[in-house]
């Protein structure tokens, strides 16, 4: 299935030493942009660039696929070598900041295209699994499509800390949703709880 890719500037990005020393360099914002367009055309290739062997040297090849000047594009490597932003593995180039710039995420079929037992994966870390069905009941189920998919981030964050031991991530949000009040059950005050237990 294809997947859609996209660039993650954190906010401090700029601020950050390697690449406020990249700058400073002559020629630095020159560089900085064909660094970012490096990190944008490794995005589906997991921060690599292989050298192919078309040309006498990488820097020629990558210049010729993202059309910059050849000596600029040497100077950039040369450049993010010097401050770890690259790596050299057996003539290729890798970037190890590409797993925290880099998103991806499934486009979401349409409901036409797909039974409703398939489930997609959703969430802050992609591993909330939801059909589209499950997603229209949730969304009917907390009254509001917004808290539906702050619940499902919760839940995401809540999985990738804790590990995935539930069946059905659907039932799991509408059990978590049920103690907060969703769904048409209030939640017990500390008094109603007490004269509930007055019967007793």
């Amino acid at each position: 299935m294809a997947r859609y890719y996209w660039l993650k500037l954190h906010d401090n990005f700029f601020d950050k030493y390697e690449i406020k020393k990249l700058r400073k360099i002559p020629g630095g914002d020159t560089y900085t942009i064909i660094y970012l367009k490096l990190l944008l055309y490794t995005m589906n290739t997991e921060g690599k660039i292989p050298f192919e062997g078309l040309e006498s040297h990488i820097h020629k090849e990558i210049a010729l696929k993202i059309n910059e000047d050849e000596t600029s594009v040497e100077m950039t490597l040369n450049a993010l070598k010097m401050m770890k932003l690259l790596e050299e593995r057996e003539g290729d180039v890798a970037f190890p900041e590409h797993e925290k710039v880099v998103g991806a995420v499934a486009p979401k079929p349409s409901r036409k295209s797909l039974p409703e037992n398939i489930k997609n994966k959703y969430g802050k870390f992609e591993n909330v699994k939801l059909s589209d069905k499950e997603i229209e009941d949730l969304k009917e189920f907390f009254g509001s499509e917004a808290i539906m998919w702050q619940k499902v981030d919760d839940m995401s964050l809540y999985l990738k800390s804790k590990g995935d031991k539930y069946k059905s991530h659907s039932a799991t949000l509408m059990t978590w949703g049920r103690k907060d009040g969703f769904g048409g059950k209030k939640p017990k005050t500390k008094k109603e709880e007490f004269k509930a237990d007055e019967w007793l």
